[in-house]
């Protein structure tokens, strides 16, 4: 199950480096949409400290150029509406 939902926005040419930098803290993290420096990830990380991600983020924002993010748990609703997508 998800936990996470992710939401980017940078500039075109720096995606690739985004997507790195959200991969190295979330291994299990994939991509649902990524167009034009907007990224959309779904990341699989119970438990996770999200304190630790924010603050990650903030380091990194000035270097990868990201004009803003957000970061939210997945809700009980998402969850169902992209068990009925899957099967």
């Amino acid at each position: 199950m998800c936990v996470m939902d992710g939401k980017i926005h940078c500039s075109p040419e720096m995606e690739q480096y985004v997507v790195g930098f959200v991969m190295q803290m979330f291994p299990l993290a994939h991509v649902v949409q990524c167009f034009a420096g907007n990224i959309a990830m779904e990341v699989d990380a119970p438990g996770v400290d999200l304190g630790a991600v924010f603050t990650q983020f903030e380091l990194g924002k000035e270097q990868l150029r990201i004009a803003d993010y957000s970061i939210s748990q997945t809700t009980l609703e998402q969850v169902c509406r992209r068990g009925r997508r899957v099967t």
